[in-house]
């Protein structure tokens, strides 16, 4: 049997990845979700629990995660089994080691899957605080445009295109495979998102936003990159 635990704060998310790792294979069993650090090591250094893989998804930073491996008691007892999937820099390289065959068979045969649906949490998160910015801005949301235009954002920070990209030629025509529209369409749409915008929001929060001196209309590729630079 291989143990898990899954630390997150997100306990929905936790929920569905203990359910489907629950299923993915008999020998694999979800004996805890943690939800913070301290929790976390309360469970690691529970002698009574055998952890073999946690699935680490706080965001900690340099110093706090020096302390966190600090803290763990038992080092030894999890150097060759004990496997951290995280968001940070592991700094203690020998965690990550595993020696148990069985262990790498049962797991690492489906990482693809599994990466997918830390993909697919990624993606949630960069949607949510796209949704966040543009909000700020007073988009108005029941317009197709600003769904496009959110779209369009998620897209250009999941393929990490950068300033690398022209709309009419990168953008749009994936937009219009998405969601059956034609370019012209999705482009005065989003047009339309903009000058909404413009007319709802104040003109300091324009301004103080896309770093203008003068009053202005912010062109489709200016917000778009704006956007990105603040997440």
């Amino acid at each position: 049997m291989v143990n898990i635990l899954i630390v997150d704060k997100d306990i929905n998310y936790a929920i569905r990845l203990m359910n489907w790792l629950n299923k993915l294979d008999s020998n694999l069993k979800v004996v805890y979700i943690a939800q913070s650090e301290d929790e976390t090591l309360n469970v690691i250094n529970n002698n009574d629990i055998d952890i073999d893989i946690v699935f680490f998804f706080l965001k900690i930073n340099f110093e706090n995660e020096i302390n966190f491996y600090r803290r763990i008691i038992n080092k030894e007892k999890y150097k060759h089994s004990f496997v951290i999937l995280s968001d940070s820099n592991i700094i203690d390289k020998n965690i990550l080691l595993y020696t148990d065959t069985n262990l790498k068979n049962n797991i690492f045969k489906n990482i693809t899957k599994i990466n997918c649906m830390l993909e697919e949490k990624e993606k949630n998160k960069n949607r949510m605080k796209i949704e966040k910015e543009l909000s700020y801005l007073e988009y108005d949301f029941s317009l197709k445009g600003t769904q496009y235009l959110v779209k369009a954002i998620e897209y250009i920070v999941n393929e990490k295109l950068k300033n690398n990209y022209i709309l009419e030629k990168d953008i749009y025509p994936k937009l219009t495979d998405f969601y059956h529209n034609s370019i012209h369409n999705i482009k005065c749409n989003i047009n339309r998102a903009n000058d909404s915008m413009y007319a709802r929001c104040k003109m300091e929060k324009i301004r103080d936003y896309f770093k203008f001196n003068v009053d202005e209309k912010p062109k489709t590729k200016l917000i778009i990159n704006t956007v990105i630079d603040k997440l």
